[in-house]
């Protein structure tokens, strides 16, 4: 029979006054689920576990045969489980109402403060209190004091039949009934197929019992306590980390390029534009580099040494170069705002400048030494014989600046035992071979340059260097490629969408890396070629896990960062740094020969991010602490979940927020300044910067003050002006409603519909690639979110539906559909005379 009570008077106002105490701060609901995107199904099912006589013993020593005191236990148990699982520091488990049978799907909010410092005893004498409190005031029904539409709620009910009475399962994506048995304590898990699977359930009742077992010890903190067995961490920490090989044959990559040099003088190891150099030819242009770097510049073993030019081979020539005098390369970009450069080049410490005359024109103000390689190179007369300067494989290789948090750039120092490990892996798992033609894609201030480079001239292979001009050109990046015959390239999947596969026979290895994989195009061409998905930070020399994507995976397999290369350890941590199972989330942290020295100057930030490892009885053994989040597979592959901070991937470079920020900050021109990233269907992602202005504030005078500090890729595409930012309900920046702000803000001004079919097409290809549902002939393409590799989209549609070949330089002209329309028109109209009218376009 159902209980009825009704509150009236100070008893009703006491259980108000209870409940909006208990539920301070409590502002969103509770859930756990394996599969996050599930939709509550209709499919449930069972897992039985018998508690083992040890853990039922375990109850009974510390609340003998005491009923309630059983359901704090085991609910105990739960909150610790969900707590590793979750790495969080509070978890809510639904109730039903003690002693009374449940009506209108009532329940009880058990919230377990679970802090890793809390000790057991106190963890479960507050759950005592909490339960004893709650079922005290059970009484209100809590729909009557949920607030702003926000359901104080879990997905998760546990219940016990001695001091429940019977309820329903729904709508719960997992019901824990605990079940008293003469001869101990059998539980029970209903749970959502959809939701969970039997194996992962079967996991998470074990880890229930690893806990229950360990409560013997109530003086050991939360923190300390392992959920699992010791056959499950041998598994997660050695076996899925079997991956010691000897790679090291020689103590850095410059020996292990002159062996190369020693076996193929004859083949050609670097080409660019009409040059080509030999193995033996590009060596001997190393070597006088070398000989003049310690003889004029007295470069010694990690010295750090700048180099500021384009791809070239002299840009090569000279990075070997210093490399064999036993300096650290530090590659800078020209392109870079010049006081980027100025910071790059007083924070590393660069005792030389490598460059040339144009690029040092721009820094005329760097105190140091400089030599230029367009003037200097060329009349080098020293000797071109090898000498060892530096044969220490723990001697810096490279210096490679990512964004940071604080505002300034981070100097990542690697090692050359690291890089020799790299460079050895890869050329074994890629396979490759003196024939093979390796393409030198991402920019040398890209740490992807490092593993192109390299993985091409310790082995034998040819280097093929491009102009960056081809690569912003779809068919003339196509046209490159099948002249060159490349058959070893690694791209970022952005923009392997865009390219046409089907003509590339002499194709062998496809490498995608820096971005979320492009799922569909990585099963349809590994069919055609050996395809990889790599993953590293630049942290750890670039490459840590790969994956070898073959036809017929599921999507999921496909979508794996693979396993560890060799030498390499992954660790998947929960926030107590234990070890999480198979298939929950956790952050990545990195271990072995690939780990970097630290950060440039930065010795608080070293210590926090490289830290000792706890699972290796090695000396000096050091752990990455990534800030990615992932999770291991039951074969041992990673699933790469994103990031735990903000902390993005724009076209391949890692940008923290937070650096942005800082720089919109210092301008003195608005008052506030958060950025949020939206990432279209297909994956591509914008900056939106949403700013409450100060009086001086324009967007032309904040993007050339951005320009002039940080890198064409950080500055954002889209600004909206607020009069304050929304915040939610615990007094955050409200970031979904600045992207609700943001869509509307790009529909609101001033909006011309399209006049032909040409303008018709244009706009709905823009609306997909831009994600935003309304576009006027007359928004800019950059402004609305646009970047060069979206710009090649564009390219390829026009070629495809116009069949008109539009070179990148004339895009970058026309970026509002007005303009583009009237182009696409008059080239086809008569292509001949376009150049007459062309002053007429912009007068228009």
């Amino acid at each position: 029979m159902v209980e009825k009570i009704h509150l009236t008077g100070k008893d009703f106002q006491e259980h108000v006054n209870f409940w909006k105490n208990y539920l301070a701060g409590f502002h969103e609901g509770f859930v756990f689920r394996k599969n996050k995107d599930a939709v509550q199904g209709k499919n449930t099912a069972l897992h039985v576990c018998n508690l083992l006589p040890n853990e039922w013993g375990v109850i009974t020593n510390l609340v003998k045969d005491n009923d309630s005191g059983i359901f704090v236990c085991v609910l105990g148990a739960l909150g610790i489980v969900l707590k590793k699982y979750l790495s969080v520091d509070r978890v809510t488990i639904n109730s039903p109402l003690f002693q009374v049978q449940r009506q209108n799907n009532r329940y009880i909010p058990l919230i377990l403060e679970t802090a890793s410092d809390c000790s057991l005893r106190t963890y479960l004498n507050n759950i005592t209190t909490t339960i004893r409190q709650c079922y005290t005031y059970q009484d209100l029904p809590l729909e009557q004091i949920t607030w702003e539409e926000i359901p104080v709620t879990s997905n998760v009910l546990i219940k016990y039949n001695s001091i429940h009475k019977e309820t329903g399962n729904e709508p719960y994506d997992l019901v824990i009934e605990i079940q008293k048995e003469a001869d101990g304590i059998k539980i029970l898990f209903h749970y959502d197929s959809a939701a969970f699977d039997a194996s992962f359930i079967a996991r998470f009742s074990k880890h229930i019992q690893n806990v229950i077992a360990a409560m013997t010890n109530v003086d050991n903190t939360l923190g300390a306590i392992e959920i699992l067995d010791s056959n499950e961490r041998e598994e997660l920490l050695i076996t899925f980390n079997n991956t010691v090989r000897d790679e090291m044959h020689f103590p850095t990559v410059i020996s292990l390029f002159e062996q190369r040099v020693r076996e193929y003088p004859e083949v050609i190891a670097l080409t660019y534009n009409d040059i080509q150099l030999s193995y033996a030819a590009l060596n001997e242009k190393v070597n006088r580099m070398a000989h003049h770097l310690v003889r004029h510049f007295n470069i010694r073993s990690n010295d750090v040494v700048a180099l500021m030019s384009y791809t070239s081979e002299n840009w090569v020539i000279a990075m070997l170069g210093i490399l064999k005098a036993g300096g650290c390369y530090l590659p800078i970009d020209p392109d870079l705002p010049h006081e980027r450069k100025r910071f790059l080049l007083r924070d590393a410490g660069a005792v030389l400048l490598v460059t040339d005359s144009a690029s040092f024109f721009q820094m005329s103000d760097f105190p140091g030494k400089a030599f230029l390689l367009d003037i200097e190179l060329d009349g080098l007369e020293g000797s071109a014989d090898n000498t060892a300067w530096n044969e220490d494989a723990a001697a810096l290789a490279y210096t490679i600046y990512t964004s940071g948090t604080t505002g300034r750039p981070k100097g990542v120092m690697l090692g050359h035992d690291s890089l020799v490990n790299m460079v050895s892996d890869q050329i074994r798992q890629f396979e490759i071979t003196a024939t093979d033609k390796v393409l030198q894609f991402a920019s040398v201030s890209f740490d992807a340059s490092v593993s192109e480079i390299f993985m091409a001239l310790c082995a034998g292979a040819r280097l093929v260097l491009i102009d960056r001009m081809i690569i912003q050109d779809e068919v003339a990046f196509m046209k490159f490629l099948r002249a060159a015959e490349i058959s070893v390239l690694t791209l970022p999947p952005s923009y392997l969408s865009v390219i046409r596969w089907d003509e590339f026979s002499f194709l062998r290895v496809i490498i995608s890396a820096g971005e979320k994989l492009n799922t569909d195009a990585a099963l349809y061409l590994s069919s055609q070629v050996n395809y990889f998905n790599a993953y590293g930070p630049t942290e750890y020399t670039v490459c840590a896990t790969i994956n070898r994507i073959r036809p017929g995976m599921s999507r999921e397999e496909a979508e794996s960062i693979g396993r560890p290369i060799a030498n390499a350890t992954v660790y998947i941590l929960n926030a107590d740094r234990q070890p999480v199972p198979i298939e929950v989330a956790g952050e990545l942290y990195l271990g072995g020969i690939g780990v970097a020295k630290g950060y440039s100057n930065l010795p608080e930030l070293t210590a926090e991010k490289f830290i000792p490892d706890p699972f290796k009885n090695v000396p000096d053994a050091r752990l990455y602490r990534t800030g990615d989040m992932g999770k291991w597979m039951p074969d041992g592959r990673i699933v790469f979940l994103g990031r735990r901070d903000d902390q993005v991937k724009l076209r391949g470079f890692r940008v923290e927020l937070g650096e942005i920020e800082q720089a919109m900050m210092q301008s003195g021109l608005i008052k506030q300044g958060v950025l949020v990233v939206k990432e279209s269907n297909s994956g591509n992602k914008k900056l939106m910067a949403f700013v409450v202005p100060g009086d001086a504030f324009t967007k032309k005078e904040m993007i050339h003050y951005l320009s002039t500090r940080l890198p064409e890729y950080m500055v954002p595409a889209v600004w909206v002006e607020l009069d304050g930012m929304p915040l939610t309900t615990n007094g955050k920046v409200d970031k979904k409603k600045l992207l609700e702000l943001g869509d509307a803000g790009q529909k609101t001004g001033e909006f011309t519909a399209p006049r032909n079919e040409t303008e018709t097409k244009l706009v709905n290809l823009w609306k997909e690639l831009l994600n935003t549902v309304q576009i006027s002939i007359y928004d800019d393409f950059f402004e609305m979110g646009g970047d060069s590799l979206l710009m090649i989209r564009v390219m390829s549609f026009i070629r495809d539906e116009f069949s008109l070949n539009i070179p990148m330089n004339t895009m970058f002209r026309f970026t509002r559909i007005s303009d583009l329309s009237e182009y696409i028109y008059i080239a086809r109209e008569d292509t001949e005379n376009y150049d007459d009218k062309e002053s007429e376009i912009f007068l228009l």
